[in-house]
């Protein structure tokens, strides 16, 4: 496990898989099968072809490999898709390394067409450049427990012209991240996913910690951050307990029904004793016959 920044990527192969059937007659099943990406690793597959349907030709899962690193899935391609190329991209994270497929693709036809159908064949690489970044909790006093956070992630990779010093970003996916992160008030911080250089996490606090305040905006974190101090730094403020402007609610509690009570018996026995003097007074002062 390497520490929090920009590493080059190790050498040596990544995961390999294939798409089978290599040609797939629309209303069909395809199957991704990937092995090497690494024990329990996160992997994104989305594939793509031509599609009369409004809002169709595009297909996303994202899921987790197994312990020993393999992981299938399966698309139906739909009736409504037109016969032609079609691709796929396959992006593997795992705890130290990010991989991404060469293009690779498969074919739409018909019964005819793909009477050979085949098995197309999918090769993984490292991404050149990656990195790993820390986000600690920061809480006030009164708040304690953990924060939960979900991860949207957004992959990107840099690209520059020959000769010039400018690079941009180009986004290749963005997915929401299977995985959640849990961090304690002001303890240990904790690790992002390892992301190519050109990236971004949006973490949205779905859990708060005890005693805080509701959380504002999502905290970005691009790769290599803005943030001039690392770990990247979230604060929980305390939620205010009550208004100072509203008075306490008395006659909803316990308390207040009971001096309520106490003020009623007050007011009943004064009267009592004005009805009982006003009698005597009027008595006395009545003429004998």
């Amino acid at each position: 496990m390497f520490a929090c920044g920009i590493v080059a990527s190790a050498a040596g192969a990544a995961f390999v898989g294939t798409i089978q059937p290599g040609c797939v007659v629309a209303g069909q099943p395809l199957t991704i099968a990937l092995t090497g990406t690494g024990g329990n690793a996160v992997v994104y597959e989305r594939i793509t072809y031509a599609d009369t349907a409004a809002g169709g030709g595009l297909q996303t899962t994202v899921g987790q490999a197994d312990t020993q690193g393999a992981f299938t899935a399966t698309f139906t391609i739909p009736a409504t898709a037109e016969s032609g190329a079609g691709s796929v991209l396959v992006i593997v994270f795992d705890p130290e390394e990010a991989a991404v497929s060469y293009p690779a693709n498969f074919t739409v036809g018909t019964s005819a067409s793909c009477s050979n159908p085949g098995v197309s064949q999918i090769v993984g690489a490292h991404f050149s450049l990656v990195a790993r970044y820390q986000v600690k909790k920061v809480c006030d006093p009164g708040v304690s427990g953990n924060a939960v956070f979900r991860m949207a992630i957004t992959v990107g990779v840099r690209s520059s012209t020959v000769g010039s010093p400018q690079s941009t970003v180009n986004a290749i996916a963005t997915f929401d991240f299977p995985a959640t992160l849990t961090l304690s008030c002001n303890g240990a911080p904790g690790f992002l996913p390892t992301l190519p250089l050109g990236s971004a996490v949006a973490l949205h606090e779905a859990v708060l910690p005890t005693g805080a305040a509701a959380a504002g905006t999502d905290t970005k974190v691009d790769y290599p951050p803005q943030q001039a101090q690392l770990p990247v730094t979230i604060h929980n403020a305390r939620a205010s307990a009550i208004s100072a402007s509203t008075p306490p609610a008395l006659a909803q509690t316990g308390a207040g029904r009971q001096f309520a009570s106490v003020l009623w018996r007050l007011a009943l026995v004064a009267l009592l004793v004005w009805a009982g003097a006003w009698i005597l007074v009027n008595v006395r002062r009545r003429p004998r016959v």
